[in-house]
């Protein structure tokens, strides 16, 4: 419940988003309630939408009036107007990706389930209400070469730019993801095994598969460039934030890593997608870097079992296979690094 309740005399669905962004400085950041930066910035976006709405229809939008219809009504003018705004500055007209309207509809259901908390009364069913996300395919990765170009480079000016290279030789030469990457600063490399069997790898949680009881670990070779960036930071691995996809394209055009790549993205209401080409330095970001580990290996003839054993290493107690497979996470990446070296690969080494 918002506090200071007697503020909610307001039937204004605005008001009632502004609220809740105002009411969050005061709830603890361990509660269920507390909004996190990303859901803010997320409801700042859709308020500054239904703004922009009342103005031009000069309509307010309320908890009582606000019925199903209503509310597909709203995502038809918000991208209404964004085809309005691309008419006026001769651009395509197109308006929003589906995806960006899931994002906007996923919002104003919450916010109404946030409100019916708080005892306003909501005029229709939100559940399934959500418009569905659907996959934009661009198939785009960083080809070996494009990783050593990477490798090669020197951006030592600029910190967002050596942030993202590093995070790129890494993530590619590790497969970890975007939530695993954040927390790789915690890890320090070891050696694995003795002797002429022993090589160096991280430990880490495979935070995505994990649950409450059950952690899913993996042992990951680490690589030359992987070792040369670790040692370079003195002997530990740095600080990612959230946002490296930004400095990742950053880092792209720099390098001018253009070659023209195609991705397919279905429009709002339009039943078909659209297909464009795109310079390639748009259109990658960090998760880009672990389809490129994958991709890679593929490319080098490692077998997507052995892959897919470091990239998702959990096994399936279903499968009586499995039960009797007594094999680590260790020897998984001494298996891996055997593979690689009859690969003869520059970068895998």
């Amino acid at each position: 419940m918002l506090e200071n309740s007697h503020l909610l005399s307001s039937d204004s669905i605005v008001e009632f988003i502004e609220k809740l962004i105002h009411s969050n400085k005061n709830i603890s950041s361990t509660s269920r309630e507390y909004l996190s930066t990303k859901a803010i910035d997320e409801y700042i976006n859709t308020r500054k939408k239904l703004e922009s709405l009342e103005k031009i229809s000069g309509e307010k939008l309320t908890f009582g009036s606000f019925t199903k219809d209503k509310y597909y009504e709203t995502l038809k003018k918000i991208n209404d107007l964004e085809i309005s705004r691309q008419l006026e500055n001769g651009e395509i007209q197109k308006g929003f990706s589906n995806n960006y309207i899931s994002k906007i509809s996923k919002n104003i259901l919450a916010i109404l389930n946030k409100a019916g908390d708080n005892e306003f009364k909501i005029q229709f069913n939100t559940r399934g209400k959500k418009v569905n996300e659907v996959e934009s395919k661009c198939n785009t990765y960083f080809k070996e070469e494009e990783i050593e170009l990477i490798i090669k480079s020197n951006v030592s000016f600029s910190k967002t730019l050596q942030a993202a290279k590093d995070y790129v030789i890494i993530s590619c030469l590790t497969g970890l993801r975007l939530e695993d990457m954040e927390n790789l600063n915690l890890l320090k490399v070891e050696k694995f095994g003795k002797n002429g069997s022993s090589f160096m790898g991280i430990k880490t949680l495979i935070r995505k598969a994990s649950k409450a009881h059950s952690k899913v670990t993996a042992v990951i070779p680490v690589f030359v460039p992987v070792m040369d960036v670790y040692k370079a930071n003195n002997n530990s691995f740095p600080k990612f934030q959230s946002n490296i996809s930004k400095y990742i394209k950053k880092l792209c055009e720099h390098l001018e890593i253009n070659d023209e790549v195609e991705e397919k993205i279905l429009y709002y209401l339009e039943d078909e997608p659209r297909i464009t080409l795109k310079p390639k330095h748009r259109m990658v970001s960090a998760h880009k870097c672990r389809s490129s580990f994958i991709t890679n290996l593929k490319m080098l003839g490692i077998s997507n079992v052995l892959t897919s054993e470091i990239t998702h290493p959990k096994k399936d107690l279903s499968n009586m296979y499995s039960r009797y497979d007594n094999s680590s996470v260790e020897d998984t990446a001494r298996l891996l690094i055997e593979e690689l070296k009859k690969k003869n690969s520059k970068l895998y080494s």
